[in-house]
């Protein structure tokens, strides 16, 4: 099978090579260990080759000035600024992945992001061969009430990127489970249940007993030895809600002295948050950056609880991950959080991310041992017996596109 993927972002690693979700490599390079040959077309705003070759796939980078997804400044002019943006992102990607499909003659056309889905109809209807769309997650239900009903019309809509990526017609719409409920949002477009499939990622089980001593990895993470230590991992944006974590931490570092938080990753909030920290930082709160996604198992091994206080969802791969490794998450009920974190079972869940519950939430668990014991062990057996294993995930979803390429023609409704 030859498959064209239109990616919507300038890399396949969202902190640097090997960092962050792997889902948006896997999502293109799956295909690749399956034994099927991939064309990848992406937008790049650096200054690299034009075509190259990454981990068996073929690049085609299209220049842009600046990172075509950039939100811009908020407002009226920011929509107009996303607008403009968006129209440009889709005149060149498509005329660069008609140039590919032209020479790669793909069996079918791929779109990664809600910004591709367009391009990849558009390649698709001119090549005669179906389009998938896979996005990893979504935002417009933030703006839904719980029965699936628009309640800020206005700002829903100026998400249009992902408004027009469930409207786009395709074979096939993979959406990635991750609390936040986008089996609610194509049911609102109208997305034929047959078409639809909303899959959580896969995860593996490290061995933990691998990993060097608690006091060692606490040590690396810039901690005490002796502390009791809080990670926030994951990219560092406004999405994550991040001032929450700091603002709860604040409380609770007051009652309880061997407390200590760690954030570890990198992002757009960076330095805002390391200005929030103030005198704090490096001391009690900690900016450790990145890491490669082989040391994860090293940096939950250095923490005593994971802390997710997303208003969108915190059912994301970070926390579940924390979980495979038997970290407890103390998480904010957001989209279908409760799904996968029961509270007092599998980690803590609270109402609000007011400072007061967050800070009491945050300090009982870090008095108490034996809760975080008790409900790390209940986390990794639930990721061990209710998820899939990274490679079935991968599998399935290459089995999915190849079944969609084999019944050819079939471009969507």
């Amino acid at each position: 099978m030859n498959v064209l993927i239109v990616h919507g972002w300038d890399g396949f690693w969202a902190m640097g090579e090997g960092s962050g979700v792997a889902s948006f490599f896997h999502a293109a390079h799956g295909y690749v260990d399956h034994g099927h040959s991939v064309e990848v077309v992406m937008p790049c705003a650096t200054s690299s080759p034009s075509e190259d070759r990454y981990c068996g796939m073929s690049l085609t980078r299209v220049q842009f000035e600046r990172d075509p997804l950039d939100l811009g400044p908020p407002g009226a002019a920011g929509f107009v600024f996303r607008l403009a943006r968006y129209a440009r992102f889709r005149r060149r990607m498509t005329a660069a992945a008609l140039r590919v499909a032209r020479r790669a003659r793909p069996d079918v056309v791929v779109a990664l992001g809600p910004h591709s889905a367009p391009v990849a109809r558009r390649v698709a209807g001119v090549c005669g061969v179906p389009n998938v769309t896979r996005l990893f997650g979504q935002a417009l239900s933030l703006r839904m009430d719980e029965r699936g009903r628009v309640r800020d019309w206005l700002r829903f809509h100026a998400n249009f990127a992902e408004v027009i990526a469930f409207r786009t017609p395709c074979a096939g719409l993979i959406v990635h489970d991750d609390g936040s409920r986008g089996d609610m949002v194509a049911r609102h477009f109208g997305v034929p249940a047959k078409l639809l499939h909303f899959w959580r990622d896969g995860f593996d089980i490290p061995d933990m007993g691998s990993v060097p001593p608690a006091a060692e990895l606490k040590k690396r993470l810039g901690c005490r030895p002796d502390s009791v230590v809080a990670l926030s991992v994951g990219r560092l944006s406004p999405e994550k809600d991040l001032h929450r974590v700091l603002a709860g931490f604040r409380l609770a570092a007051a009652a309880v002295p061997a407390l200590e938080l760690v954030f570890v990753g990198d992002g757009p909030q960076h330095d805002e948050l390391q200005r929030a920290a103030g005198g704090e930082s490096g001391d009690r709160i900690h900016f450790h950056g990145a890491v490669v996604r082989e040391r994860l198992p090293e940096v939950f091994g250095g923490g005593d609880f994971v802390i997710s206080l997303s208003g969108r969802t915190n059912m994301t791969n970070a926390v579940v991950e924390a979980m495979a490794c038997g970290v407890p998450p103390l998480v904010l009920d957001a989209g279908t959080t409760r799904s996968v974190v029961v509270h007092d079972e599998t980690g803590l869940v609270i109402e609000s991310a007011g400072p007061g519950e967050v800070a009491s939430a945050m300090g009982r668990i870090a008095v108490d041992a034996e809760l975080r014991r008790r409900l790390g062990d209940a986390a990794r057996e639930f990721v061990s017996s209710r998820f899939e294993t990274v490679a079935r995930r991968i599998q399935r979803e290459v089995e999915l596109v190849a079944l969609i390429a084999a019944q050819g023609g079939g471009r969507g409704s």
